[in-house]
């Protein structure tokens, strides 16, 4: 038999093993749409985009689980009612901005949205849960370019919204993010947000659209996008808001995001916008910073503002030397000092410069039916998610900044961080990097969460050594292997728990490995998707 029929057959025993997610009890009265119709309604919007659109284009899914939502100001207060399902507890409003649950979005340039789903739980009749692809402009442009509302039985519910004129993403021009709020925090769970998927197509065998970013230093290739409002506090004592246009205001601590981009690629320059309340002052600082996981940190460019005068500006700083991406030694992480800042940070973009090897998925859907095509496997991908972008992932928990990029927890017992991989690749292992002075247990799990109310823990690297600065290596459990990246039907987390909220015990990074291809498609036997 072959080697490619051999896993598409391994992969089948596997589903058939696992058998279908486990339904919630009668008593939940489940709202959930059934597969096939939610299916049904994905497959009309690719086909109607489709019909205009280059014959290799293929239909993916961006998914981001609940529980790696963050608040946009420390006055929110957030809850997790577990599966990955999160609820905003208190607020001072139901607006869609400072009030709101968030998660940044990177898609490649040149991929069209189609359309937004989500998952929630809704234990109230009249509570109502928004969701909106929000696009920042840095320069106090919002832009919502999906809204979808949903409320009604009691129960788990998903719903897809689909967009009646398809987005095409220029990363060049503004930062996606995802955004939830709720209009009802009494009770404070009456509806919990499980995941939020992106539907989108891309033809991935294209060359990557080439794009200008107005800079000092002229016309590059890729431009990844974050909006300031996105960035979260390296220490939940830190007191910030939200600003006008996706902006961060605060005038104190400092605050970070974590930066995917492909391993080879060359890092350029940085990109910082910024707003000034009042003319003079200090100014926010931004840093593009690495991270090895074991204690060593190096700032590969500091951004500081050239202009002080009211209103919006930004500033374009390029490295001396460009930066080799490489994700199986280090991970990367914006950082902004906010300390007697006079003004809002209003966002950041990496300049930088693509290799020229493929990266993208193996996982597509026909045109016709919601089946899955799997091809073999050619390379290896790292992904280095660094330990000072972990956040909590509710507010009954808090973290403080550690040495050497890590993160503590000062009260409660877990950090989450959202982890996206390409659809379609095989998990290898999860790396754990950690200090751990006082031997006491604790553990990095990689999660997968449906939506409704199944999660699978599919690797984890538990550690009780008294050391410092070290990693371990957990491999995917047996159970679940081979696992293959499902973004259409699972979102992934990083989940950091410890028996012990002190600095000695700190996560230091996260690094997972896969098997993904380099080569275009070969299209072999279809595989129902997993419900």
């Amino acid at each position: 038999m072959q080697p490619r029929m051999l896993m598409v057959v391994a992969l089948a025993l596997v589903l058939l093993v696992l058998g279908p997610a486990s339904a919630p009890s009668a008593a939940q009265s489940p709202a959930l749409a059934a597969p096939d119709s939610l299916a049904s309604a994905k497959a009309a919007a690719y086909q109607r985009y489709k019909q205009h659109a280059n014959s290799t284009l293929h239909e993916y899914d961006y998914a981001v689980s609940g529980n790696t939502l963050r608040p946009r100001t420390n006055a929110v207060t957030v809850g997790s009612i577990g599966h990955g399902c999160s609820y905003r507890a208190s607020a001072s409003g139901i607006a869609p901005d400072s009030d709101a649950l968030a998660s940044p979005v990177q898609l490649p340039t040149g991929a069209v949205i189609l359309g937004l789903s989500i998952s929630v739980y809704d234990t109230s009749s009249t509570a109502d849960g928004y969701a909106l692809l929000s696009l920042y402009d840095g320069s106090g442009g919002v832009h919502n370019l999906i809204g979808n509302s949903i409320s009604g039985t009691p129960g788990y519910a998903e719903q897809y919204v689909a967009l009646t004129t398809p987005f095409t993403v220029t990363n060049s021009t503004g930062a996606l993010a995802l955004v939830w709020y709720s209009d009802s925090t009494t009770p404070a769970n009456s509806i919990a947000i499980c995941a939020m998927r992106l539907h989108y197509a891309w033809d991935w065998t294209a060359e990557r659209s080439q794009f200008a970013l107005t800079t000092s230093s002229g016309s590059h290739d890729s431009v990844q996008r974050y909006a300031g409002a996105n960035f979260q506090p390296t220490s939940s004592s830190a007191t910030y808001t939200y600003g006008a246009g996706g902006c961060l205001s605060s005038s104190e601590g400092s605050y970070t995001i974590d930066v995917d981009v492909p391993s080879g690629s060359a890092v350029l320059g940085v990109h910082m916008q910024y707003y000034f309340t009042a003319a003079g002052g200090t100014g926010p600082v931004l840093h593009l910073t690495s991270s090895d996981g074991l204690g060593a940190q190096a700032d590969l460019v500091s951004i500081g503002v050239d202009d002080t005068s009211l209103g919006y500006h930004s500033r374009y700083v390029p490295l001396t030397t460009p930066y080799t991406v490489n994700q199986a030694a280090q991970a990367l992480h914006l950082d902004v000092d906010m300390a007697l800042s006079a003004g809002s940070f209003c966002g950041a973009s990496i300049i930088y410069r693509r290799s020229a090897a493929p990266f993208q998925p193996i996982l597509v859907y026909s045109s016709a039916t919601d089946r899955a095509v799997l091809t073999s496997a050619t390379a290896i991908s790292e992904r280095f998610i660094g330990g000072s972008t972990f956040q909590p992932a509710a507010t009954s928990a808090a973290k403080a900044y550690a040495s050497g990029g890590c993160s503590y927890l000062t009260s409660g017992t877990s950090l989450s961080a959202a982890v996206n991989l390409p659809a379609g690749a095989l998990l290898q292992s999860v790396t754990l990097y950690y200090s751990n002075t006082t031997a006491t247990t604790a553990e990095l799990r990689l999660t997968d969460y449906n939506g409704r109310i199944q999660e699978r823990g599919l690797a984890r690297s538990v550690t009780s050594a008294n050391v410092a600065h070290t990693s371990s290596t957990g491999l995917v459990e047996a159970r679940y292997a081979p696992y293959i990246v499902d973004n259409a039907s699972y979102a992934l987390a990083g989940i950091w728990q410890s028996s012990s909220p002190a600095t000695a015990n700190a996560v230091c990074g996260m690094r997972i490995t896969s098997a993904v291809p380099i080569a275009y498609p070969t299209f072999l036997p279809v595989l129902r998707r997993q419900p």
